[in-house]
Order: C-alpha cells, then structure tokens, then sequence
C-alpha cells in the first residue's frame, strides 16, 4: 500500500506558520453516549502519544490528570523513535533523554511510559492496542514492557468483556500486522489504530462506536486549506466523530507528534466517553 508522507518539509511548515497558531495546549472531548445499560460509566481514550523529547513524560502526565474515568483505553503509537536524520528534533522540550544512548531509547522509552501509566491506572484498568510505531523495534518489545503491569493488558485481535458487561474488542495494526475481528460479540466497542481499516468492513453497524488515531488530525493544517498531508486513505477520516455505515468512528488527533514537533491549527487531544 502506497502512503503519502505525513509531514511536509521543515520549509513548508514555516510557510504556513506566520498565518497559523502553534498549539501545544491539551484539549478535552467530552461525548456522551446513550445507553442505559452502562449509564454512568466512563471511558477515558488517548491515541498516538508518541513519548519522546519533544512529547515528554510531564506532557503525558498533564494528559492524564485531565481524564477521570473507569477505564482508560490506548490507540496505538505510543514512542517516537526517529531515524538518524530525524534526531535533531527528538530533545526538542526536554533533556531527560540526551545521556541516554540511541540503542537504549527504545527500552528506557517504553519503561518511562509504563511508569506513568501504572501509576495513573483508572479503577477497571487500562486496555490498549498495536500502532504502526510499536513494531519498529519488534513485535514484542512494547507489549511485554508495558504489560509488566497487571493494570494494563493488550487486545490483538481478540476482546475483553467488562464486570459491567461492556465488552471491548481491539485489532492488530492496519499496516504492520493482521487484523482480524474475533467471534460477533453484542454491546461492544471496536478500537483499531488506522481508520482505514473501518472503511470496508462489513461488520462495523453492530458496533456501540469505534475508536481509532494515526492521523494526528493532519498534525499541521494551514488556513482555508487544511492539512498539509495525511497518511490515510480514507480521507473522511480525518479528526473527529465520523457517522460511517451506521456507527460511530472516533478518530483522535491524538496527543504526540512525528517528524516535526509542531502542531499547527492541530491541537492535541484526550476524550472522555460518558454513557449516559
């Protein structure tokens, strides 16, 4: 499958930047959801934080202090580990990592990350799934780190029913792995990385909603235009909720970034989903 490049050049970015706002402040999206079944219950999502330099562990951290909810879900892509040619931007806010050598960065990342999660993990938990970044390193680097906490558990292509009976099914990435749905469960929500993957699939009207990310919303989006680029096909799927074959497809702009560590017109985002 062809993709087109995510980010424009340095030089593009800054073409649009005098008549843009640069945004780095955490917005909040509030949905409710109507369902009496789970009234009350709430899911906190977050989607591509991208832990690095630029989008740091305090930056994460003020992520979560705005969520309050029963369960957390997580979308994917949580590192950004550049190329050689990219690491000029990795340190780009902080210096936690500079003493760090480059072979270990992908381990001390991901061990930064459970920290925090750990630390923060809601009452029922917190569910995530594979994105297209958390295989660079291999399969299993980010799944068995992360999941060294019994607070955390990874769905590939499989499901967990909650004490409430809400059941949660997350698939494998669209692009780097195989994504498959397991047996037809009622009550659930659907979470893939790429929202790609929800364009032709059949099955997706039985679902409450869906979550997904990788765009970042475009990450830079100039006026009267709007984003420079995307790494979809689909592009109804841009950022937002998307009305697509009879559910609802969330897809987040997420928290982090990649290439450049700008977001411009793009503000980053975490969700609080409410039945109600």
């Amino acid at each position: 499958m062809k993709r087109r490049v995510f980010l424009g050049s340095f030089g593009l970015g800054a073409l649009v930047l005098s008549t843009s706002s640069v945004t780095s402040s955490i917005q909040k999206s509030i949905t409710k959801i109507n369902n009496n079944n789970f009234a009350g219950y709430r899911i906190g999502y977050i989607s591509d934080i991208h832990l690095s330099g630029a989008t740091t562990p305090k930056f994460l951290e003020d992520a979560l202090k705005q969520i309050k909810c029963d369960l957390l879900i997580l979308g994917g892509d949580y590192t950004w580990i550049p190329e050689k040619d990219g690491r000029r931007f990795f340190h780009w806010r902080t210096d936690e990592f500079k003493s760090t050598n480059w072979n270990d960065i992908p381990l001390v990342l991901h061990t930064k990350l459970l920290e925090i999660l750990e630390a923060y993990a809601p009452r029922d938990g917190i569910l995530a799934i594979m994105g297209n970044h958390d295989r660079r390193f291999g399969d299993n680097l980010c799944i068995d780190t992360l999941t060294r906490s019994q607070k955390i558990r990874f769905l590939v292509n499989e499901s967990v029913t909650l004490k409430n009976g809400l059941t949660v099914v997350g698939v494998d990435d669209y692009l780097t792995g195989f994504p498959k749905l397991p047996p037809s469960i009622d009550q659930s929500i659907l979470v893939a990385h790429n929202p790609d993957y929800f364009s032709d699939l059949p099955e997706i009207s039985k679902f409450l909603f869906c979550l997904s990310g990788h765009t970042h919303g475009g990450q830079i989006q100039a006026p009267l235009i709007g984003p420079l680029a995307l790494n979809i096909v689909d592009t109804k799927f841009i950022e937002g909720w998307v009305n697509h074959k009879g559910s609802k497809v969330l897809v987040s702009r997420g928290l982090g970034t990649v290439g450049l560590p700008l977001r411009i017109n793009c503000p980053p985002e975490v969700h609080e989903i409410e039945f109600v």
